[in-house]
């Protein structure tokens, strides 16, 4: 039986990941979720929101760390934090596994200052797991390091080979590195060094650069790439797809079509049910949920991880 530790606050909307927790115990009864949070306002929201949890158990904080907040606030000890709470309980192995939807710089640090890496792992990356045209891809970093070097790209790329074979269950994962043409000779220095350590590793199976245009078609199954390029490729995808929807809203076919249709790959329920991050190379799983994930992106998580 799996146990989920799940930060009830930091982001948008604590009523959406108790409506997700309850979605989940509805039809999951091999697993567990402890809540970490408030116990009073935990229980002011599922009163005002009919939310019903059974024998949930909470580990009660007074504090949390809002999107606004630096980062190092998970430093002071002095704060009694749902983030650096669930990440000693998550050590002290209370669960298998922290979730969080919280300041993602907060959990970043917390996660290496009270986790901690991996032995011989350089950084920890956000590996996010994002939906395509067909299946899914694995993309890090998506915004943990901006200043990375190759050899720091390259181990990258080994821990996602080693993850997606033992998690995605992809027997042999395509590796590709994220640029502006795929040529060879293309990108910037860190592109190129990057690209001859990937080339030359055996132990993975790099397929060459892949351009931001034909991610989404491509048989890729990772992309690799430094967390600034990376985290602004993220959020791209993320404003087009809003864009997307905008431009259709007079086409109420088109509209009514994709609320029924979850598997077209531009709809933005797909990617808040499918689309969370793994910090990668830190030694316990902790994994970063959107901050606005809804109730659907929180099951979907949560049902899919127990498989």
């Amino acid at each position: 039986m799996i146990k989920f530790l799940v930060d009830c606050f930091g982001g948008d909307s604590p009523t959406e990941i108790l409506r997700g927790v309850s979605m989940f115990q509805n039809i999951c009864s091999d697993s567990q979720v402890i809540l970490v949070g408030n116990k009073e306002t935990i229980s002011i929201l599922c009163r005002e929101n009919n939310i019903n949890l059974h024998n949930v158990e909470i580990i009660n904080c007074d504090d949390y760390i809002t999107s606004e907040d630096k980062p190092t606030e998970v430093l002071k000890t002095e704060r009694n934090l749902s983030i650096t709470v669930g990440l000693n309980a998550l050590v002290e192995k209370k669960a298998d596994v922290f979730v969080s939807s919280g300041n993602s710089g907060a959990l970043l640090v917390g996660t290496s200052l009270i986790v901690k890496r991996i032995p011989n792992v350089r950084r920890i990356a956000f590996a996010t797991v994002i939906p395509k045209f067909k299946g899914r891809f694995l993309f890090l970093d998506s915004g943990a390091n901006s200043d990375c070097q190759a050899e720091t790209l390259e181990q990258f790329a080994e821990m996602s080979f080693d993850y997606a074979i033992k998690t995605m269950k992809i027997p042999n994962p395509k590796i590709g590195l994220l640029n502006i043409g795929t040529e060879s000779h293309k990108g910037d220095a860190l592109r190129k060094q990057t690209f001859d350590l990937l080339e030359s590793n055996k132990g993975i199976n790099f397929i060459g650069n892949v351009e931001p245009s034909s991610i989404f078609f491509n048989d890729c199954d990772i992309l690799i790439s430094d967390g600034f390029c990376g985290n602004i490729f993220l959020k791209t995808i993320e404003a087009m797809v809003k864009i997307y929807m905008e431009l259709m809203k007079n086409e109420k076919y088109l509209i009514n079509f994709l609320e029924n249709h979850d598997h077209v790959y531009l709809n933005p329920k797909r990617f808040a049910k499918e689309s969370y991050s793994i910090l990668m190379g830190a030694k316990f799983p902790v994994i970063k949920l959107h901050a606005s994930v809804n109730s659907y992106g929180v099951f979907n998580f949560l049902n899919s991880y127990r498989l």
